[in-house]
């Protein structure tokens, strides 16, 4: 049996998107991604998080909820949803398996730099302590909120393969 809906967290770089849609793909199951969505929705993930913060988050958090009423199999959140206690409740309230993609920082950071697509608006390369600090303060945060956690720094076959175990155990 496959878990109706796994909800993958972890911080910027950490593969939520690679791994979600690849993951999705072999099970056979319907994968969003929370940033995308907020972006076909008319928000501006290179502006609104730091210009209009609180209801960035309100936002975002709203946007899980509304996925998760629509019954998808695999979700990637966006890396900041645990950075507020009611993007907190909703993940650990949701009936699916929160799976925390946890990396090295120095994983992240490298993942970051070699990817020129996404907007990251939270890491500036000119400024590697700002950006080391957020992933420090965020570690409590998703290891709260995670039922389950993947070395994301392994090969990305070996990273779905487990997401996919985590996926087909019963809750």
């Amino acid at each position: 049996m496959v878990t109706e809906r796994v909800l993958l967290t972890g911080f910027m770089g950490s593969g939520k998107t690679t791994v979600g849609r690849k993951t999705a793909e072999l099970l056979e199951v319907a994968y969003d991604d929370v940033d995308d969505r907020m972006e076909k929705n008319g928000i501006d993930l290179s502006v609104d998080p730091k210009t209009h913060m609180p209801l960035f988050r309100a936002i975002e958090t709203h946007t899980v909820q509304t996925m998760l009423r629509e019954n998808l199999g695999v979700i990637s959140t966006g890396g900041g949803v645990i950075c507020t206690e009611i993007g907190r409740k909703v993940l650990l309230a949701a009936d699916a398996r929160v799976v925390w993609l946890r990396a090295p920082f120095d994983a992240v950071e490298e993942r970051i730099k070699q990817d020129d697509g996404r907007v990251r608006p939270f890491f500036n390369p000119s400024n590697i302590d700002a950006a080391r600090a957020l992933y420090e303060e965020r570690l409590p945060w998703y290891d709260a909120t995670a039922d389950c956690v993947v070395d994301a720094s392994l090969p990305l076959d070996q990273v779905v393969d487990q997401v996919i175990e985590i996926a087909r155990i019963q809750i």
